[in-house]
């Protein structure tokens, strides 16, 4: 997560991305656009946790909520 300025809003936004991780650690942009503005609704340490927000695509916007589990490897 970050913060960025957006001129045409007019105001500072927060952005959350899930880039992934490359080889000697950098990092690869992910296929998932980013989602503007998320807001945290619920949080389980042993499931997961649910964040909402909107994607830009083309200039629209798309609210929408993601459920992010977490994976053991």
């Amino acid at each position: 997560m970050y913060s960025v300025t957006r001129e045409d809003l007019r105001r500072h936004v927060t952005v959350m991305t899930m880039d992934g991780l490359a080889k000697f650690g950098g990092m690869q942009k992910g296929a998932i656009p980013d989602l503007l503005e998320p807001e945290l609704l619920t949080f389980a340490s042993d499931r997961g946790m649910m964040v909402c927000g909107f994607e830009e695509i083309d200039g629209r916007r798309y609210y929408q909520g993601w459920w992010l589990t977490w994976i053991g490897e």
